[in-house]
């Protein structure tokens, strides 16, 4: 553009002098012609004034541009825009708070007087959701209550949940966070409100109106226990808030794991036998969706699957065990994902019929533990990584006998011996952040009672830092403990087994662990009776209220 403007000068001033020559008189044809080599050749001419530089730099007899020097242009910075000024509603969580204000500074400013947005409990576009449960002490016998009775109960909570709830439930009163807890086991009639991430398996979560903040899938706009939080204001400092800040809530599904726990398997002499005449299914005709439903379905399975295995004796009373090939069926029906092969009937039909087990298991996409194909393998933990979650399954066998052993070669269970090893292996993995559920294959006492070394080494795995600690041996119920912060549950009875020969045999538990973001929050109880030999089915309220009744009073604990 440059170039173009100073041909252009140059052209105007021919022009120019041509006029004024015509106008002083001078004849036209007496005007001296222009070179028509080019505008060149009148610049470089000796008669045409050379162009000042004022940079000092060389000219170019070529160039038809003198460049100038160059000007950088000055800008002026935009102001900075005023942050957005937010209000939060006084009825949001605490916790809530914190994290619905963690944002640029230089984007929002807490401002209660002339916000840009709010946030708001209960309208606007929704931006979180805070859970909270009903608790009561473990050993409640009730499940549930209606949320008519809510205005009825004693209720506490600490500081901040009661400034949630007071003005729905004005009887609630503030108990300190560290005291809250024993409040509720030591009075006979409280119970508490817990934000949901805040359980702990001692507290009993009670249903309201049917729906239990521990159950997946739980229809939340219908359960009373619950803060939505919305945001409104300026639709452009909303739009901002919204881009900044993904949904907040303290019970995310994606973060629950549940675990289904199971006690004694032997399909063997009359389960077999029932098996084999109502169907290999039929043992699990109710269980199968407790288990089915559960993120990780566990099944502590003491029978080799041997192929030469013959068809079951109903009547018999031999205790050298072996599964037909076709049982095998059950466990994948179930949907198991985790074998416990503490039991001590492991090498009853030989260690071939072990090691061919194991490889069932893999086959199907089981884990196994508790056993393995030597001594190093059987104290593998299984592993389960679920909804972000880290669980890891440990087990042994203290009760033997010697031949059930593995060795450094030879298959079987994982010897206990004091303990020493596999509270170890415990330590390890809970400092890895493992949830660790750790299972025994123990003595086999016939009694709710738990004896003194029983409840000693299941509370030194406790203390190693299991998050549970469950016994798999036990054909008949056992007590509750809670211990340095694990659950523990010395015996669930059998799951699949014959013995019909009293109650206590007959009555079984299915231990459902709630996980959640990467701790055990909560344990429900599903209680059965076993029937035909083989099958349990779900208990009558008035023989769960027997059984629970005579584990609790077992536990040292009156049923509430």
């Amino acid at each position: 553009m440059k170039k173009l403007t100073s041909f252009a000068a140059i052209g105007g001033m021919v022009l120019f002098l041509s006029g004024f020559l015509q106008g002083c008189g001078q004849a036209a044809d007496n005007l001296v012609p222009l070179p028509t080599q080019g505008l060149a050749a009148v610049i470089g001419s000796e008669n045409t004034p050379q162009p000042l530089v004022s940079d000092n730099r060389e000219i170019d007899a070529e160039s038809t541009i003198v460049p100038k020097p160059t000007i950088q242009p000055t800008f002026t910075p935009s102001p900075t825009p005023e942050p957005w000024r937010l209000k939060l509603d006084g009825g949001i969580p605490a916790e809530a708070r914190q994290d619905l204000t963690a944002l640029p500074a230089n984007q929002f400013v807490l401002n209660d007087d002339e916000p840009d947005i709010e946030l708001i409990v209960g309208s606007g576009q929704s931006i979180g959701r805070w859970v909270y449960a009903l608790v009561a002490p473990f050993n409640t016998l009730r499940d549930g209550v209606s949320s008519a009775e809510m205005g009825q109960l004693n209720l506490v909570g600490t500081a901040e949940t009661v400034a949630v709830w007071q003005d729905v439930y004005p009887q609630i009163t503030i108990v300190p966070k560290a005291e809250l807890v024993q409040a509720v086991w030591d009075e006979a009639a409280t119970f508490a409100i817990v934000p949901f991430h805040e359980l702990t398996p001692d507290l009993k979560v009670m249903s309201i109106d049917g729906l239990s903040p521990l159950k997946k899938e739980l229809n939340v706009e219908n359960y009373p226990l619950k803060v939505n939080i919305g945001v409104e204001g300026e639709p452009a400092a909303v739009d901002a808030f919204m881009s900044q800040r993904p949904f907040i809530t303290n019970r995310d599904e994606e973060k629950m794991t549940r675990i289904a726990m199971t006690g004694v398997t032997a399909l063997v002499r009359a389960t077999a036998a029932q098996m084999e005449y109502s169907g290999i299914l039929f043992p699990g005709e109710v269980v199968a969706p407790i288990l089915q439903a559960a993120d990780v379905a566990h099944v502590s399975n003491e029978v080799p699957f041997a192929e030469n295995c013959p068809f079951p004796n109903a009547v018999s009373q031999s205790v050298v065990f072996c599964s037909r090939d076709s049982y095998f069926q059950l466990l994948e029906h179930l949907g198991t994902d985790i074998v416990e092969v503490t039991g001590n009937h492991s090498n009853d039909y030989g260690t071939d019929a072990m090691l061919r087990s194991l490889e069932k298991y893999v086959d199907a996409g089981m884990n196994y533990y508790g056993g393995g194909r030597d001594l190093s393998d059987s104290f593998q933990p299984a592993y389960v990584y679920d909804h972000g979650n880290k669980i890891a399954f440990v087990g042994c066998n203290s009760f033997g006998p010697v031949g059930a052993w593995a060795t450094a070669d030879r298959p079987g269970t994982a010897p206990c011996g004091d303990f020493s090893k596999i509270a170890s292996v415990v330590s390890q993995l809970a400092a890895e952040g493992y949830v660790v559920i750790v299972t025994f294959q123990y003595a086999e006492i016939y009694s709710y009672q738990a004896t003194a070394a029983q409840k000693r080494d299941f509370k030194l795995l406790a203390e190693a830092g299991a998050a549970a600690v469950s016994g798999s041996q036990s054909h008949h119920p056992q007590q509750f403990d809670f211990h340095n912060g694990a659950y523990i549950h010395y015996g669930l009875g059998n799951l699949f087994f014959d013995q019909m020969f009293s109650l206590g045999t007959r009555q079984m538990f299915i231990d459902e662990y709630v996980v959640y973001d990467s701790r055990l929050v909560g344990v429900e109880l599903w209680t059965g009776l076993i029937e035909y030999y083989s099958r349990p089915r779900e208990m009558t309220a008035a023989e769960r209220e027997a059984l629970l009744r005579s584990v609790f009073n077992a536990s040292g604990w009156a049923a509430r």
